[in-house]
Parts: structure tokens; C-alpha cells; sequence
């Protein structure tokens, strides 16, 4: 198929890149439209002044309402009008097989039915329940022929206004997040930013307790990585935390620590739950408590904790690479683009 893929392909450590790669390994053309970089292009100076920041997050804030004279305010602003009607276009202009958006949140979602006219449309979704309902995801996945999100409780929320909406998690990228025996220097590992409360309380509670975390990203001691430099990081730690956003759902950094071979301990989510034993493949915690004695615990019995590893490890590669998630996707649209 030839397929015009919407999303961020132009950033070597965006996921996009990793879908695009493996759908492209099935035999499907890419075309790459990179709607951030296209819309920045057509921003004036304006649009960074203090004053037009404010008045564009008022109107981010507003199309939460789902009313629809706050989104016709929002998409023609800061070069989301030019980046909009330079899509249209394209799609007009060019036959393509499928149009698969991977969450533009700078799209109108009034064209997504006008984009069907012309060509079926996924709409791909990976965020929290919190972040759907704040950018109003349901609009785009109902107008789309198909609609995936990678949190339950989201593809929930998309079915309940009649979306054809499926469940698909994300995936690990196995070229990259794959296991290299190294010398473990890292005793527990957070990477992520420092923006929720939650995290930073969990966080200095270890460190009173003498718990040595290192922690990467917006707000921490250390600055954010990607890539290489993450997969080092990860593989160079006995322990590497996730915490979970409001909702179900889990990030894609579970995925990319167990991919490397490292042990995992999350903060319990309903949905990590349903893909993973715990104590076979990684571990949980409820409250900070839990966390701290299961830290001390997994630090002093280093058997069982890289037994743990090794066994989430091998499911992840096996089960939720992105070659399996692009895969089950292929398969849906081969069995139902006929009908489109």
C-alpha cells in the first residue's frame, strides 16, 4: 500500500520512525508528512510572544469543551491553518492507500471526514485518558475508518461514541532496546520528567530512606537522553522505575527497560496487569512503601531479579515488538480495506 503517514518522522528518537521502519519492511510505501515541522514553518514572531502563548494555551483549553467554535479558533492559529490546508492538499492531489495519523494534534478534526473522500483513514493514538479527553481524541477516531489507542480505558472512551476502535499497545524497537551484558553502575533509575508531583515525592522518599536513584529528564539532576545514550543508561541499571499517568494504560517506557534485558519495577495500572506476570516478568508496586522494600528487596537478590529480567525480556521481544504491533495492524487492514 502506499501510505501517507501523519505524525513526527523527522526526530531520529520519535516512535514514529520505528513504525514507519517496520511498516516499510512489510512492503508499504511511506510517504512522511511531518505536521509539527510543517506548521513551525508557517509561525510568525508573533506567535512566541508571552501574550500569544497564553491566548494559544487558552485555546488549547478550550477545545476540551468539544464545542466546536473553539476548535475553528484553535487550527487556524501559529501555522496550524497553512499546515492543515497543505495536508488537505496533498491528499486531494495524491492517490493514497491509507492516511494514517499518528495523533496530529495540530489537525482539525473537521478534515478527517474529508480526508476519508479520498483515502481510509487509522487514527493512532498512544496517551492517557487525561490527554485524549484534553485534545478532544474521540472527534478524530470517530471520523477515522479505523481508530486504535494504546490504553483500555481510551479505546473505551473511543467505542462508547461509536468509533471502530481497537486496542493495540505500543511496541519495543528490538534493533535498539535489545540486551548487551555491561557492568551495572546504576542502582534505581527513573527517566522522565520531573513535572508530576507524584514522581518527585516518590522520588525523595527513596532518597531519605538512602536508596541511590538516578534520575534523567526535564526538572531532575540530570538532563533528558534518548537512544544510545537511554539504552546505556538502561542496561547499566539494577532497577529502573515507572510510574503510571492517570488512567489504565502504562508508558512506552515499560516496553523499552524490559527490551534491554533490565528489570522492571512499575506502579501498579490495570492494564500492566493483563500483558504481565508479575514476578515472572517485572514487578509492581501500590504505594510508596510497597516500593521501597521491593527495591531492597530486588537489590540484594540479584538471581531474581535478572531471572525476572531475562524472563520479561524475552516476552517483550516476542510478544510487543513493533514488528508484531505494525503487523497486527496490517492484519485489520487487510481484512477489512475491501469493504472501505
Amino acid at each position: 500500500m502506499r501510505i501517507l503517514f501523519v505524525g513526527i518522522l523527522d526526530v531520529e528518537y520519535s516512535t514514529n520512525c520505528s513504525m514507519k521502519r517496520e511498516l516499510e519492511n512489510m512492503g508499504h510505501e511511506i510517504i512522511p508528512f511531518n505536521y509539527r515541522t510543517v506548521a513551525k514553518e508557517y509561525m510568525t514572531k508573533k506567535s512566541h510572544t508571552i501574550m500569544d502563548r497564553w491566548i494559544d494555551k487558552g485555546a488549547s483549553f478550550l477545545r476540551s469543551s468539544r464545542m466546536p467554535f473553539n476548535f475553528s479558533w484553535y487550527f487556524l492559529r501559529n501555522g496550524r491553518k497553512e499546515m492543515n490546508q497543505l495536508l488537505f492538499d496533498d491528499i486531494k492531489k495524491n492517490k493514497y492507500d491509507l492516511v494514517f495519523l499518528s495523533k496530529p494534534d495540530l489537525l482539525d478534526y473537521k478534515l478527517v471526514s474529508e480526508f476519508r473522500r479520498y483515502a481510509p483513514v487509522w487514527y493512532y493514538f498512544m496517551d492517557p485518558i487525561d490527554q485524549a479527553i484534553r485534545i478532544n481524541a474521540r472527534a478524530y477516531a470517530i471520523r477515522s475508518t479505523w481508530a486504535s489507542a494504546t490504553f483500555s480505558d481510551v479505546t473505551k472512551y473511543f467505542k462508547k461514541s461509536d468509533a471502530n476502535a481497537y486496542w493495540i499497545t505500543q511496541g519495543v524497537d528490538a534493533e535498539i532496546f535489545k540486551p548487551e551484558k555491561t557492568e551495572k553502575i546504576y542502582d534505581v533509575v527513573f527517566v522522565g520528567s520531573k513535572d508530576e508531583h507524584k514522581r518527585e515525592q516518590y522520588i525523595d522518599y527513596l532518597k531519605k530512606n538512602r536508596i541511590k536513584v538516578t534520575c534523567f529528564g526535564k526538572g531532575w539532576e540530570n538532563k533528558s537522553v534518548y537512544q544510545e545514550q537511554l539504552v546505556d543508561i538502561y542496561r547499566k541499571s539494577r532497577v529502573v522505575l515507572n510510574f503510571c499517568r492517570e488512567g489504565k494504560g502504562f508508558s512506552i517506557r515499560v516496553f523499552q527497560v524490559m527490551g534491554t534485558g533490565t528489570f522492571m519495577l512499575s506502579e501498579y495500572c490495570s492494564d500492566i496487569d493483563v500483558f504481565f506476570r508479575r514476578g515472572e516478568h517485572l514487578d509492581f508496586f501500590e504505594t510508596k512503601e510497597e516500593m521501597l522494600l521491593k527495591i531492597k528487596k530486588y537489590l540484594k537478590d540479584e538471581n531474581q531479579r535478572e531471572e525476572i529480567a531475562q524472563n520479561g525480556c524475552r516476552l517483550v521481544h516476542s510478544d510487543y515488538s513493533w514488528t508484531k504491533k505494525m503487523k497486527d495492524i496490517d492484519n485489520i487492514l487487510k481484512k477489512s480495506i475491501k469493504n472501505v
